[in-house]
């Protein structure tokens, strides 16, 4: 018999946890990406579950009427223009920045053609320049609805810091359970 979180076979899998202590963030969380516009920065130390909270907005996105994309920045994709996009953009040809971003942002409406897109970008103070600029321009043109991660005490991108500091996403600051 397999152990909790372990697979017959001996392959570990991340267990189902339910977000019920974190009724009232994920109240706050739906209310903010449905009803008060460009999305919202959960803000926290190591372990205060804001990639849990992220990924109940992807997996609920649907029934809040988005269409979802996940995005993960990490330093190795850091050092790359788009790097952390490269997953959900077509093979874009090398170009110049302004014409990268241009294909980005019409690889993203594409994809998300049937309902507006809740972007969910975990680690966003990992995002290269260009990243962090094309997340500002989805969210300031209103196409786009974010749910950012970000590590407290972490400079994130300008364009990120932008973005709460003149109030296009709400910040939510979250402490260890």
């Amino acid at each position: 018999m397999a152990a909790c979180g372990e697979q017959e076979g001996g392959s570990v899998s991340a267990p189902n946890w339910p977000l019920v202590v974190r009724s009232g963030e994920i109240q706050r969380l739906r209310t903010s990406l449905t009803t008060q516009g460009g999305g919202v920065v959960l803000a926290g130390l190591a372990g205060a579950g804001k990639t849990s909270l992220a990924r109940w907005s992807v997996d609920h996105a649907s029934e809040m009427g988005f269409t979802p994309e996940w995005i993960y920045g990490t330093k190795a994709t850091s050092i790359i223009a788009l790097g952390a996009f490269a997953p959900a953009l077509p093979n874009l040809e090398a170009a110049s920045p302004d014409r990268l971003l241009y294909a980005a942002h019409q690889a993203i409406r594409e994809r998300t053609r049937a309902a507006p897109a809740l972007l969910a970008v975990d680690d966003a103070h990992l995002l290269d320049d260009l990243s962090a600029l094309l997340v500002y321009q989805l969210v300031t043109s209103g196409t786009t609805v974010v749910v950012l991660t970000m590590r407290s005490g972490l400079a994130p991108p300008e364009p990120l810091l932008d973005l709460w500091k003149d109030a296009h996403v709400v910040r939510v600051e979250l402490d260890r359970v």
